[in-house]
This record gives structure tokens, C-alpha cells and sequence, in this order.
């Protein structure tokens, strides 16, 4: 577990993830976090093809400083997409890719941000067991359902 946590604005990480051949928009799909994302159905010979793509607001280009949209990651295993606002953190996706999982790396991840954002309030949400004990753990608010 040497690989180091790398903090990317959104934007950026995406142009990583893209080389890797790493999908995440499907990722933060999956994880719920539906607002960041467009879902497009194209129609092709074998059926309909469905793709997803992050909204174009939350892909402009801002200075480092205005920037709202952060990713830690330890590339190609793990990642956490987050927000930053005026007095607290807002947790949007925790994953891990299938053969990564139960090696600590959300828990890393997790950690490093509540390291980095000491002085605010740092919150998710989630409704796996795992990743509700991780938060849990570190003392991360847990966002109740309505």
C-alpha cells in the first residue's frame, strides 16, 4: 500500500481517468451521485447503447483557488469525489475497484481527507456497510436519509 493519495481537480482527474480507460462517470453513476451527470441513449444495430458523461457545468475550466469538484485517488484502485464548500465537505463517490476492495484504500483515502480539511466539517453518505463503518471510524458525519 505505498501508492500515494493524489489530490486532482475534477476536470483533471477525468482526462487521467479517460487514458486509463477509466469510466467515471459510470463510477459516480453508480455511486448515486446522479447530478453531476448526463445519460444519453444511442440507438445502434445490437440494441441501445447507454453513455454518461459529467455535465458540462461542472467541467469548466476555473482557477485552482474557485475550483469546487476534488478527487483523492490512488489511481487505478480507489478514489473518493468530493466538494468543497465555505465550512464543511461534501462526500460525493467512495469506490473501489472490485479487485482492490479490503485492501484499506477507501479508509486511506478517507483519512487523508480529513487531514486536509481539519477545520471543517467533513460529510457522507452511503448505504453500504462497509464504507458506513469506515465513515463511521473517522469520525466522518454521516448524512441521515430523509
Amino acid at each position: 500500500m505505498s501508492e500515494p493519495v493524489k489530490r486532482f481537480r475534477l476536470k483533471k482527474f477525468l482526462s487521467i481517468a479517460e487514458k486509463r480507460g477509466i469510466n467515471f462517470a459510470e463510477i459516480t453513476y453508480q455511486c448515486g451521485a446522479h447530478k453531476f451527470i448526463d445519460t444519453n441513449h444511442n440507438y445502434t444495430n445490437n440494441g441501445i447503447k447507454i453513455v454518461r458523461r459529467f455535465k458540462r457545468e461542472y467541467l469548466e475550466e476555473q482557477e485552482y483557488s474557485e475550483s469546487r469538484y476534488f478527487v483523492l485517488a490512488i489511481v487505478g484502485k480507489s478514489y473518493v469525489m468530493y466538494e468543497v464548500l465555505e465550512s464543511k465537505i461534501l462526500i460525493w463517490v467512495s469506490y473501489t475497484h472490485d479487485s482492490f476492495r479490503r485492501n484499506g484504500y477507501i479508509t486511506r483515502i478517507l483519512r487523508h481527507l480529513t487531514e486536509l480539511y481539519q477545520s471543517r466539517s467533513v460529510i457522507g453518505h452511503t448505504h453500504n456497510k462497509s464504507l458506513l463503518e469506515i465513515l463511521k471510524s473517522l469520525g466522518i458525519i454521516i448524512l441521515k436519509n430523509e
